[in-house]
């Protein structure tokens, strides 16, 4: 059972960083129509690649919220996966362990992206988060890569994956605050 449990885990994490990543791409298509105006608001307005950076709170355009936009696209895939291990005949267990894995990963993105805008005295400043940060200041200067926001192997299967440069380095350095509001 344990082991069952680990798998349901690992296919939660694969799948729904994958839906994720598809997600992105599709917020960078115009013919997503609101949602692509939503998120060129927090590309261009908010956090434009210049000034990626603001102090808290973390500057929403109200439309943009990923609680209001995200879960219509994410709930027929999710719900297709769903209904495609019940007909497998796969444990409900298993499938409740699924589906909170995925939301919980889609929460934790969400938190994240946002904290990866905001800057404060008492942040982390681990390599690991600054890392993090440089990719996603490498996004803001070309929102064609980097999609991920956690980890970066959809971004290497897809081609979209970008190293961080020195000028992204130099950006988080400096940290620079976003004077729009």
């Amino acid at each position: 059972m344990f082991f069952k449990i680990l798998i349901s885990i690992f296919a939660a994490l694969v799948i729904g960083s994958l839906v994720g990543h598809l997600v992105h791409v599709l917020l960078h298509r115009p013919w997503s129509g609101p949602l692509y105006r939503a998120h060129c608001d927090h590309h261009f307005r908010a956090y434009p690649r210049s000034n990626v950076f603001s102090p808290p709170p973390y500057r929403s355009s109200g439309k943009a919220s990923g609680f209001i936009w995200f879960p219509p696209f994410v709930a027929p895939p999710l719900l297709a996966l769903l209904y495609t291990g019940y007909c497998l005949k796969i444990s409900a267990v298993y499938l409740i362990i699924f589906t909170f894995t995925i939301i919980i990963v889609g929460v934790l993105h969400g938190f994240v992206h946002d904290k990866l805008h905001l800057i404060s005295p008492n942040e982390s400043n681990t390599q690991f988060w600054r890392r993090l940060r440089a990719h996603h200041v490498g996004h803001h200067a070309d929102v064609t890569k980097n999609l991920g926001i956690l980890w970066f192997t959809w971004d290497h299967i897809f081609g979209t994956y970008r190293s961080p440069t020195q000028q992204d380095q130099n950006a988080i350095n400096e940290k620079k605050y976003n004077s729009a509001q």
